[in-house]
């Protein structure tokens, strides 16, 4: 059975004074399309929202933010009506913090401020309201950003890094003097010369610089042709670097991580949940 969501009361009442203006103006000053009247008729009547919908409430508020410095918000015109026939401020605050706790791996709400997590990239939240996140793209950016927000030490930052990370201490790491590596046959789009300029550090395996990585797609050919890599480097460094390059990188090269592995970043984030938690307490 798929998820729904009971609108709060606020949210309903909103819905009901934008029906309730809508039908004291005239025609010409009516504001709602079908769909926002069928919409605030279920959110004032308090009927279960489907996960698609709040999507598409998000969606609607993100869109429409520039109404309110419309001319006739004041007087409670066709934006103002169509505003609070979605839900109103409330209504935005309702569904966006829904989608946070369905897409992203919620860490704390203290102080005023949210954590969560999607596809590798951390999300820091000023509050509920907050539609411009600070976003980090390794455990240690977003421990230092938070810590730095909480008021921690630097050793208190040092400290959770290190607790966080250290239940992959046992894995391998590449070592500076390993060995050069057969060519790989991997996938790419690239001249000899656009991969000479590449740095090392844009190679999963840099030592040998095997599988270069210049855009998201490089990504995907990257884990596709891992199969014919014969070298000596294990898959575990091969894909830690690839997931650390991508982190780097942005959002998009995340995105072409297969989906295991960034479920896998997802369960490294509850790591860093349970140690920060832990810390506080």
């Amino acid at each position: 059975m798929k998820a729904t969501y009971i609108p709060p009361v606020a949210v309903a009442q909103n819905a009901q004074q934008a029906l309730d203006v809508r039908a004291s103006k005239p025609a010409s000053q009516q504001g709602m399309t079908p769909v926002g009247l069928a919409r605030a008729n279920q959110l004032a009547s308090r009927r279960p929202v489907s996960l698609e919908t709040i999507r598409r409430m998000v969606s609607y508020f993100d869109r429409h933010e520039i109404d309110k410095r419309g001319s006739t918000w004041s007087e409670k015109g066709k934006g103002w009506q169509a505003w609070y026939g979605w839900g109103g401020d409330e209504g935005r605050v309702w569904a966006n913090s829904i989608i946070r706790q369905v897409e992203g791996v919620k860490i704390m709400e203290e102080k005023q401020f949210i954590v969560a997590m999607r596809d590798g990239m951390f999300y820091i939240y000023q509050n509920a309201e907050d539609t411009e996140p600070v976003v980090e793209d390794s455990v240690e950016n977003f421990l230092d950003t938070l810590v730095r927000m909480m008021g921690y030490s630097r050793d208190e930052t040092e400290e959770l890094v290190e607790e966080a990370t250290e239940a992959n201490d046992d894995e391998e790491l590449v070592q500076e003097d390993a060995p050069m590596m057969e060519a790989e046959s991997e996938k790419v789009d690239m001249t000899t010369a656009q991969r000479d300029a590449l740095p090392d550090a844009d190679f999963a395996i840099p030592q040998s610089r095997n599988f270069p990585v210049a855009t998201p797609q490089d990504i995907s050919d990257a884990v596709s042709s891992w199969g014919r890599y014969r070298g000596n480097v294990s898959f575990e460094v091969f894909k830690r670097n690839l997931i650390a390059i991508a982190r780097r990188k942005g959002r998009a090269f995340v995105d072409a991580l297969p989906q295991s592995w960034k479920d896998e970043m997802a369960e490294e984030v509850k790591h860093v949940a349970r140690t920060i938690l832990t810390r506080m307490s």
